[in-house]
């Protein structure tokens, strides 16, 4: 009865090749998610909805708490907002750009309706 001994080295080298291989479908996954993401970026209804999702995940507000289930909670939702971010802005940095400039302009809009409604409740009598 012969066994048939294995080199150790062939095996490690087509466990290299295994991993280059999975490495080479992931980063063409990747690729295809990234084109994917980018063509959808250049829909403005596309690009309201992440902002209301990015929104959402309050990213930017401090996500502590005393209660430590809600630190945790905020904290996950905040991962989801960054994640995003960092995928649009992989995809295209002018869609995020956009993003914000629209955002800071329906404030501004915001700001003023709410303005000239005090204005014209202080005028009524």
């Amino acid at each position: 009865m012969s066994e048939e001994r294995v080199d150790p080295l062939d095996e490690r080298e087509d466990n290299e090749a295994e991993v280059k291989r999975k490495r080479l479908l992931e980063e063409m996954a990747q690729d295809t998610e990234v084109e994917s993401l980018t063509q959808l970026l250049q829909l403005e209804g596309v690009r309201d909805f992440l902002w209301r999702v990015i929104s959402r995940c309050n990213t930017l507000s401090e996500p502590w708490d005393s209660n430590f289930g809600k630190a945790s909670y905020n904290l996950g939702r905040q991962s989801i907002g960054r994640m995003l971010i960092a995928d649009i802005n992989l995809a295209n940095p002018q869609a995020w750009l956009e993003m914000q400039l629209k955002a800071a302009r329906v404030a501004q809009q915001t700001q003023r309706e709410e303005a000239l409604k005090k204005l014209r409740r202080a005028r009524s009598p």
